[in-house]
C-alpha cells in the first residue's frame, strides 16, 4: 500500500500539546548514551576505591559421560569455595553470584575488597558464550549492591561478603497465626526481587518482582537487615519463598503492600494517596532509577529516563456486541469443601436459576451437554494455579499440562483441567468456565467475567458471529499464542470474515511447535511475520512472542503484532517532578497538595486525568513504524495510586518486511476498534481486545 493513502478513523484524536490532562509520563526504562565497550570499561572500574569488580574464570576437558547436572554441582561449589576463600568469609556463607555454566568451562563475576586483573575479562567471557550485554547486565547489578549499601546516613555498615547476598527490596512484615492448631506461626514478609536488563539499543531496564517469604517464629531470621527501617534485606539460605502469598494472615494484623492491596485498604489509604505510592512497585522503580542514573553520571556515562508522550486518544466503544446466557450448571470440583462456601454456591444458584452437579457424579466429560454452559468451581489457587495431576504434580500453565497430557496420554488431571483438555483436542467443545475458590462468586466482577468468557467461547464454539462496529471490512487471520517455560509454542489461529459490523468466523486451527508437521505448515503459510521478530527466524512460529497477538489482512497483506515485552516501556510516574525527592519532602512535613482537587501537573498517579469516571481511553504514543500505548479509566486526580501501566507495543509490516507507519494502517484500526469496554472495566480481562479474546478461546 502506498504511504500517500492515510487510513482515519473518527474516533482516533490528536492530543493538543497545551492539554494539561495528558502530561509526559515517566517510564520503567533509562535510555544509556555511548556504545557497549567503553560502558565496560568504566563499569570496571572500582567502586569508590573499596569494592573491586572480580571474577573467577575456569576451562577444562570434562568427561563427556558427566551430565550436565552433575558438573553444575561440581562448577558451583568450586566457585562458592573461590569466592569464600577471596572474601575471607566461612565456606557455608550464603553466596550470590552472577554465572555462567557450559561443559567445558565456568565464569562467575562478584564484589572483593581485593584488586584484580580486568584485562582478559572480555576474552574469558567469550570464551563461555558471554556477550557483552550480559556482562553489562551483572556489571550494573553489582554496582547498585555496592551503592545501596554504602549510601550515608542511611544504611549501617556490612562486610564486602554480603555484596554478593541475594538482596530484596520492600520488605512489609505481617504476623501469621496457625488457624485451629493446623500450620506454623511465623511472619510473612512481602518484599520485591531486582532483575536488571540492557538491550542491545542501550535501553536499561529495572523489573522487580514480588517475592513472598515466610519465616516460623521459632526458626532462624529472614536474613539481615540492611536499612534501619527493615525495608532491604540479604536473604538467608533457610527462608522459604514464593511468587504468590500462600501463607495467609488476619486481614487486621496484614501490613500490605501499595501493588497487592485489597480494594477496602485501598479506599482507606485513597485520603493520603503518598502513603499508598510509598510502598509501590512504581516508587521503588523510581527509586532504583535515580541510583542507576547516579552511578552512571559518577562513572561520566549520560543517562535519562524515557518518557511516554501521548500523540493520539481513542475512546473505548461502549457496545454490546454480545448477547446474554442462559442454561447455566454449577460443577463442583472442590476436594476440600466447606458449609461457608456452599452457601456462597447456594445463592449464586438462586441468583442466576443454575443447575448444580458434583464433578464425581460426572463419569466423563464428554458427556456433557453441549446446549449448556458450565461453571466449574476449583479449590482456592496454591501457589497461583490449581492444576495437579492425580500424583500430586502441579504445573503453573494450561498449556504445560498440555505437553505433558501428550507425552504420556492416559495422565489423569483436576476435573477443570480434564475438560479443558477434552475441548482442546475435540471438535464437538463444551462451553465452560472456572473459577478458583467459591467465595469469588459473591463478586458482582468476578460473576460478570465468568458470563464474558463463557458468552466468547458459545460464540467461537457454536454461533460462529457476532457483531462490532467498525469501518473496515476484509477477510483477516487472528493468531494468539501462548509459550511455556519450555519454550514450547501454540498458536491459536482463527480465520474471520468482517463486513457489515459482523464478524464471521470460518475455521480454527491450533498449531505446535513440537509437532513438526505443524511447524512446517505454520512457517510457511506465515513466513512474513518473521519480519516481525529480530532477526527475521526461519522458524516463525518458535520464536513468537508469548500473549502476543497477530492480525493478517489477507488482501493488503498487512500483518500486524501486539505485544508487551521488557522492552516495552511501563508508565510508572509524571515524568514533571521527582516522585521520589517529593515523597522525602512530604515526610519532612513540606506543604505539597495532593488531594483529589489538586492540579493535574501536582499528581503523582495518575496523570491523565478527567472528571468522569466512567469512561476508558487508549492513549497512544505515535513513534511512525510503531505505537506503543496503554488504557486507563478517565477519574479524579489523586483518588487512588494505580499500579504501573501496562504498555503494550503494535508493529505493522507487508509482505517484503517493511514496516509500515502503523496509524496509517486499517488493520491497526481495526485493533483498537476491537476493544470493548465490557471487557476494559473488568480488571481480569483488560487489554484483551473482542478479537484477541475469540482468538485465544481455545486456551481458555
Amino acid at each position: 500500500m502506498d504511504d500517500s493513502v492515510v487510513i482515519t478513523s473518527p474516533r482516533l484524536v490528536s492530543i493538543d500539546d497545551e492539554d494539561t490532562r495528558m502530561l509526559p509520563a515517566r517510564t520503567d526504562i533509562v535510555k544509556v548514551q555511548g556504545d557497549i565497550t567503553s560502558l565496560i570499561t568504566k563499569l570496571c572500574n572500582s567502586i569508590d576505591g573499596k569494592a573491586h569488580i572480580n571474577y573467577v574464570f575456569k576451562s577444562v576437558k570434562q568427561d563427556k559421560s558427566i551430565s550436565m547436572e552433575a558438573l553444575g554441582k561440581i562448577y558451583h561449589n568450586e566457585i562458592k569455595a573461590f569466592i569464600a576463600d577471596q572474601l575471607d568469609v566461612p565456606k557455608n556463607t550464603p553466596l550470590v553470584y552472577s554465572s555462567k555454566l557450559t561443559r567445558n568451562s565456568y565464569f562467575a563475576l562478584f564484589l572483593s575488597n581485593k584488586p584484580t586483573d580486568l584485562s582478559r575479562i572480555h576474552e574469558d567471557a567469550e570464551t563461555c558464550n558471554i556477550n557483552d550485554f550480559w556482562l553489562a547486565n551483572h556489571l550494573i547489578d553489582l554496582h547498585i549492591k555496592s551503592y545501596l549499601i554504602n549510601k550515608p546516613t542511611i544504611f549501617g555498615k556490612h562486610t564486602i561478603g554480603q555484596f554478593n547476598s541475594e538482596m530484596l527490596l520492600g520488605a512489609q512484615s505481617t504476623n501469621y497465626e496457625a488457624k485451629s492448631g493446623r500450620g506454623t506461626p511465623g511472619t510473612i514478609h512481602d518484599l520485591l526481587k531486582i532483575n536488571v536488563w540492557l538491550s542491545p539499543e542501550m535501553e536499561f531496564n529495572i523489573n522487580l518482582i514480588k517475592q513472598v517469604y515466610f519465616t516460623p517464629h521459632n526458626g532462624e531470621p529472614i536474613g539481615n537487615s540492611v536499612l534501619k527501617d527493615e525495608s532491604l534485606f540479604f536473604i538467608g539460605q533457610k527462608a522459604q519463598s514464593s511468587s504468590t502469598r500462600k501463607w495467609d494472615a488476619r486481614k487486621s494484623q496484614r501490613n500490605f503492600m501499595g501493588f497487592d492491596a485489597p480494594a477496602s485498604t485501598t479506599r482507606e489509604l485513597a485520603k493520603n494517596p503518598m502513603a499508598l505510592f510509598s510502598n509501590s512497585i512504581a516508587y521503588y522503580i523510581t527509586y532504583l532509577q535515580n541510583c542507576v542514573i547516579e552511578i552512571f553520571s559518577s562513572l561520566s556515562v549520560s543517562s535519562t529516563p524515557i518518557i511516554f508522550s501521548a500523540t493520539h486518544r481513542i475512546d473505548v466503544q461502549d457496545i454490546d456486541c454480545l448477547s446474554s446466557l442462559a442454561n447455566i450448571t454449577v460443577i463442583d470440583a472442590r476436594t476440600r469443601p466447606n458449609k461457608a462456601e456452599d452457601t456462597v454456591i447456594l445463592q449464586f444458584q438462586k441468583d442466576n436459576s443454575a443447575d448444580y452437579v458434583r464433578a464425581g457424579d460426572i463419569s466423563n466429560v464428554g458427556s456433557l451437554d453441549r446446549e449448556r454452559a458450565y461453571i466449574v468451581v476449583n479449590d482456592n489457587a496454591n501457589d497461583g494455579t490449581t492444576i495437579t495431576d492425580s500424583t500430586g504434580k502441579v504445573y503453573n500453565s494450561f498449556i504445560s499440562a498440555v505437553i505433558a497430557s501428550k507425552k504420556i496420554p492416559t495422565t489423569k488431571f483436576d476435573f477443570y483441567t480434564d475438560l479443558k483438555l477434552y475441548n482442546f483436542e475435540s471438535n464437538n467443545k463444551i462451553i465452560s468456565q472456572g473459577v478458583d475458590g467459591a467465595s469469588k462468586l459473591k463478586s458482582a466482577q468476578t460473576i460478570e467475567r465468568l458470563h464474558n468468557e463463557l458468552i466468547i467461547k458459545k460464540v467461537c464454539f457454536q454461533g460462529k458471529s457476532f457483531s462490532l462496529e467498525t469501518d473496515v471490512c476484509s477477510n483477516y487471520s487472528l493468531i494468539s499464542i501462548r509459550r511455556n517455560s519450555d519454550y514450547v509454542t501454540f498458536a491459536s489461529v482463527t480465520c474471520v470474515t468482517i463486513k457489515d459490523n459482523t464478524v464471521t468466523i470460518n475455521n480454527q486451527k491450533i498449531y505446535s511447535s513440537k509437532n513438526f508437521i505443524d511447524k512446517i505448515e505454520f512457517n510457511n503459510r506465515y513466513e512474513s511475520l518473521k519480519y516481525l521478530l529480530p532477526n527475521a527466524p526461519s522458524d516463525v512460529l518458535s520464536d513468537l512472542y508469548n500473549d502476543s497477538f497477530i492480525i493478517i489482512d489477507k488482501e493488503s497483506k498487512e500483518s500486524l503484532v501486539s505485544y508487551h515485552s521488557t522492552r516495552v516501556p511501563n508508565v510508572i510516574g509524571n515524568a514533571n517532578f521527582d516522585n521520589i525527592n517529593l515523597w522525602h519532602s512530604r515526610k519532612e512535613g513540606e506543604a505539597t497538595p495532593f488531594t483529589q482537587s489538586a492540579l493535574p501537573e501536582k499528581c503523582v498517579l495518575p496523570y491523565y486525568a478527567s472528571r468522569s469516571k466512567d469512561f476508558n481511553s487508549i492513549f497512544i504514543s505515535d513513534h511512525g513504524t510503531y505505537v506503543d500505548y496503554f488504557i486507563t479509566p478517565h477519574q479524579p486526580v489523586n483518588s487512588t495510586v494505580n499500579k504501573r501501566n501496562l504498555t503494550k507495543r503494535i508493529l505493522v509490516v507487508d509482505l517484503k518486511g517493511q514496516h509500515r507507519p502503523v496509524l496509517k494502517t486499517k488493520v491497526a484500526l481495526l485493533y483498537f476498534d476491537s476493544h470493548c469496554s465490557k471487557f476494559i472495566k473488568n480488571k481480569a480481562v483488560a487489554y484483551k481486545t473482542l478479537l484477541q479474546k475469540v482468538s485465544e478461546a481455545p486456551f481458555l
